[in-house]
């Protein structure tokens, strides 16, 4: 990590605890950077080859401690926060800020998009969702696949083993 990822991890961890309390999850999550789990494959949420480029896809993958699989969140207010990826500094978003049915997660640059607001909510006694603040639709791995590889995107639908997540240090 260079001295300016290092600055903005920094910067974020304390935006994190307020984010966090904000959305009601474990403080232990905002200490750090974290790991999202998706809990019915137990594969990390990452970027597509710990890429540092707009628009790159976010899937999932065997969790092997890649760069592009750590994440810190940063609190917009209202309860909403962004999910920055700590390798690249960019925030996890919905393609186009779109509210259609399959659009694809990516990264791109922290600029107040509305596709990259996101609230946690508890979706049973272990696990989470993570809901799109702009269209109200969840995060979820394409037809909750078990491969490496297999398409982050979002989905209406929040009882798939695809959309359940939990957050883990890094």
């Amino acid at each position: 990590m260079n001295i300016k990822q290092a600055s903005f991890v920094a910067s974020l961890t304390i935006a994190a605890s307020a984010a966090f309390a904000t959305v009601g999850a474990s403080p232990a999550a905002a200490e750090g950077p974290f790991k999202w789990l998706n809990a019915y494959t137990g594969k990390c949420l990452e970027v597509e080859n710990s890429s540092h480029a707009n628009g790159a896809r976010v899937q999932q993958w065997a969790c092997n401690g890649q760069a592009g699989s750590a994440w810190m969140p940063a609190g917009t207010g209202g309860g909403y926060f962004y999910i920055v990826n700590v390798n690249s500094g960019k925030c996890l978003e919905i393609e186009n800020s779109s509210g259609s049915d399959g659009a694809r997660a990516q990264q791109w640059d922290c600029n107040g998009q509305v596709g990259a607001r996101w609230i946690q909510k508890s979706a049973g006694s272990d696990h989470d969702v993570l809901v799109n603040w702009n269209s109200g639709k969840v995060l979820e791995i394409e037809n909750s696949s078990s491969s490496n590889g297999a398409r982050a995107q979002q989905w209406s639908n929040h009882g798939q083993g695809g959309a359940w997540w939990n957050s883990r240090h890094f």
